[in-house]
């Protein structure tokens, strides 16, 4: 080991008989003097039509936009992008590339966008205007009812 004999960072142990020795090589280094670089991508590691780029003692997966981790095995988090709007929560699919909403009161679609006609219905009675805000209504009644919905007489 006195010649130093390991390269690329390698560690020289002497066998017992003397004059032979063996080296421990650095990641990404092989061989009896460590001199072979090891080739990470010949296992093929990454997936889904990645590119494998080889480092020393490291390679690392070039993904196309579909697919995420190390070796390109998984799809992206849908929810990353946070697509519901207004206050909507975001929910993955088991398939991993779609997603759902649940959406804030007052507002539907999805994505949560569409913003809900309280109104639509009708609740207001007795001609009593409705009055549509975000997730809930109120009725102007006339002077002879009251209520929610204006759906009491005022006078018995």
């Amino acid at each position: 080991c006195l010649s130093k004999p390991c390269a690329n960072g390698g560690t020289c142990s002497p066998i017992s008989s003397g004059s032979d020795y063996t080296c421990a090589c650095a990641a990404g280094y092989t061989g009896k003097n460590c001199t072979a670089d090891v080739d990470e991508c010949s296992s093929s590691p990454c997936q889904n039509g990645a590119s494998c780029i080889k480092k020393v003692g490291r390679y690392f997966c070039e993904c196309s936009t579909a697919h995420v981790g190390k070796n390109c095995h998984k799809k992206p988090d849908p929810c990353l992008s946070k697509p519901c709007a207004n206050g909507g929560t975001c929910s993955p699919i088991s398939s991993g590339s779609d997603y759902t909403c649940a959406c804030a009161a007052g507002y539907t679609g999805k994505n949560c966008t569409a913003d809900v006609d309280e109104c639509s219905s009708s609740p207001c009675q007795n001609g009593a205007s409705c009055i549509k805000k975000v997730g809930r209504y109120f009725c102007e009644c006339s002077t002879a009812h009251v209520g929610k919905n204006c759906h009491k007489s005022k006078f018995f």
